[in-house]
C-alpha cells in the first residue's frame, strides 16, 4: 500500500468527520392502545350499543377547552387500536388483529400521509357478541395479538394482556385516550339493563298477576276516547299488580354489587367508573335487588306492557354507586293533543328501594316526596351533543333522567340473556 493512498484515505476520513450525521428516520414502534380504560374491555358496551349509536366511545363531543382524543383510522369507535409512528410520507400500513375466543380475525389497512406523525389504526372487530353477553365473570390476562406491516418492512408481532369485565359491569364514565380525567358520562347505559324482551316477564310476572287475581288483564294504556278527548291512560291497578308480584316473590333489598374488576379504587384517579348490575334473570334467581336494579326490573315489565318509563339516578355524594327512582307516565305520550306539561304531571314516581318492605301505594308516596324534594335539580337527559362539563353541572347534586324509549331510539339496546 503506497504512502499516497494512505494519505488520501486519511483526508477522506477527515472530510467525512466534518459532515453532520443525517437524522435517523422515525421507527414505527407499533403498540396497542385502547380508546378508554387501562387495558380493559366492557362487554356491556360492546353488546348493547348499535354501531351508529351517538354514545359509542369516540363519538362523544370533546370537552370544551380540552383537546379531543386522537381519532382512529379504520373504525372511529374501535376500542382496540394500534399506535404507529409513520416513518415516511405516504406509508401503507396493515394491522391484523389475531382471532381469539371472543372475536374473529379482523384487519384494517390505511395509507399514512405525514412522516413522523402518530396514527391509531383500529380494525372493525368481529366480536362474538353471544359469548360477550354470557360472560358473567371477568377474565384476567386475556391475551390479544396483532400482526403489523409498515411499508415494505417485515411484519411485526405485538402482544398485550387485558382484563375483560363481566357483562354485569355497568360502565358509568370513562377517560378517552388523550384526555386527563373521567370526562365522559355513560350512565345512560343503565337502559341496557332494562330487558323488556326477557321471556321470564310473561312466564313469571304478568301471568302470575292474572293467576293470583291481582288483575284480570293487562291493557297498558286504555284506548283513547276521541269523543270525550280524554288522553289514553294506564290503570293504576295494573301498575300495582306488577309491583305486588315482585313482593310476593319475596324480593329483598341489597346493596348495589361491586364491579367485577376495579383497576383504580380512587375514583379521582380512575380511568373508568363502573358499578355492578344484575341482569333481569340474575335478579329473578337471587330474589334480591338494589334500588337501581329494582327500578330496572319494574321498568322492563312496564315497558313490556307498552308504558312510558324513565329511570332517575340519584347521586348522593358517591360517584361510584348510584340509586334510582322509577318514573312511569300514566298518560300515553302518543296521545293526540297531549301537551308536555300534561305528560309531566302524569309522571308517577316509585321509590324502588322499598320494594321488599312496603306496598305499592307506600312506594308511590315515598317516591312522590323524594321527587318533590329535589325536583328543582332534575335534569332531563337531552340527547343533544352537549359537553360532559355541562352535563356534570346539571347532574352533580340531583338526578340524571334516562328515558328508555329515547335510549332505544339512540342505539342503547337491552343486553340479551343466554
Amino acid at each position: 500500500m503506497s504512502r499516497t493512498f494512505v494519505l488520501r484515505c486519511k483526508l477522506a476520513l477527515l472530510c467525512l468527520a466534518g459532515i453532520p450525521a443525517l437524522p435517523a428516520a422515525p421507527t414505527a414502534d407499533p403498540q396497542f392502545e385502547f380508546l378508554y380504560g387501562q387495558g380493559e374491555l366492557f362487554p356491556s358496551m360492546l353488546v348493547a350499543l348499535t354501531g351508529d349509536s351517538p354514545f359509542n366511545p369516540g363519538a362523544a363531543k370533546p370537552v370544551p377547552g380540552i383537546e379531543g382524543p386522537p381519532g382512529n383510522l379504520g373504525d372511529p369507535t374501535g376500542v382496540i387500536a394500534v399506535r404507529v409512528v409513520n416513518p415516511a410520507p405516504n406509508t401503507p400500513v396493515k394491522v391484523t388483529l389475531r382471532g381469539t375466543s371472543l372475536f374473529r380475525e379482523s384487519t384494517v389497512a390505511e395509507m399514512l400521509p405525514q412522516a413522523g406523525s402518530t396514527y391509531y389504526l383500529a380494525p372493525t372487530v368481529r366480536w362474538d357478541t353471544e359469548k360477550l353477553a354470557a360472560l358473567k365473570q371477568p377474565l384476567a390476562n386475556f391475551v390479544i395479538s396483532a400482526e403489523v406491516t409498515v411499508g415494505t418492512a417485515p411484519a411485526t408481532e405485538i402482544y398485550c394482556r387485558v382484563v375483560v369485565h363481566s357483562v354485569n359491569d355497568w360502565l358509568k364514565g370513562y377517560t378517552l385516550r388523550g384526555t386527563p380525567f373521567v370526562s365522559f358520562e355513560t350512565k345512560y347505559l343503565l337502559a341496557a339493563y332494562v330487558n323488556e324482551n326477557s321471556p321470564r316477564i310473561d312466564r313469571e310476572i304478568t301471568q302470575r298477576a292474572i293467576r293470583e287475581g291481582y288483575v284480570t288483564q293487562f291493557r297498558g294504556y286504555a284506548p283513547q276516547s276521541l269523543l270525550l278527548k280524554r288522553a289514553a291512560k294506564v290503570a293504576r291497578e295494573e301498575l300495582a299488580a306488577i309491583y305486588k308480584v315482585f313482593r310476593t316473590l319475596g324480593f329483598k333489598y341489597s346493596l348495589a354489587p361491586q364491579a367485577s374488576y376495579v383497576a383504580e379504587p380512587d375514583d379521582r384517579k380512575a380511568k373508568v367508573l363502573a358499578q355492578g348490575i344484575r341482569l333481569f334473570g340474575d335478579a329473578m334467581d337471587a330474589r334480591q335487588a338494589s334500588a337501581t336494579e329494582a327500578a330496572a326490573l319494574l321498568a322492563a315489565v312496564y315497558r313490556k306492557l307498552g308504558l312510558g318509563v324513565v329511570l332517575m339516578l340519584v347521586r348522593d355524594g358517591d360517584a361510584i354507586r348510584s340509586d334510582a327512582l322509577l318514573g312511569v307516565f300514566e298518560l300515553d305520550k302518543n296521545s293526540v293533543g297531549l301537551k308536555p306539561e300534561q305528560l309531566q304531571e302524569s309522571l308517577l314516581v316509585i321509590d324502588t328501594s322499598v320494594l321488599g318492605t312496603e306496598d305499592f301505594e307506600k312506594a308511590v308516596e315515598l317516591g312522590k316526596k323524594r321527587f318533590a324534594r329535589d325536583q328543582d335539580k332534575l335534569a332531563p337527559w337531552l340527547l343533544e351533543k352537549k359537553s360532559a362539563v355541562v352535563r356534570a353541572q346539571h347532574e352533580s347534586d340531583g338526578y340524571l333522567w334516562i328515558d328508555i324509549s329515547t335510549a332505544r331510539q339512540n342505539g342503547v339496546l337491552p343486553i340479551p340473556e343466554f
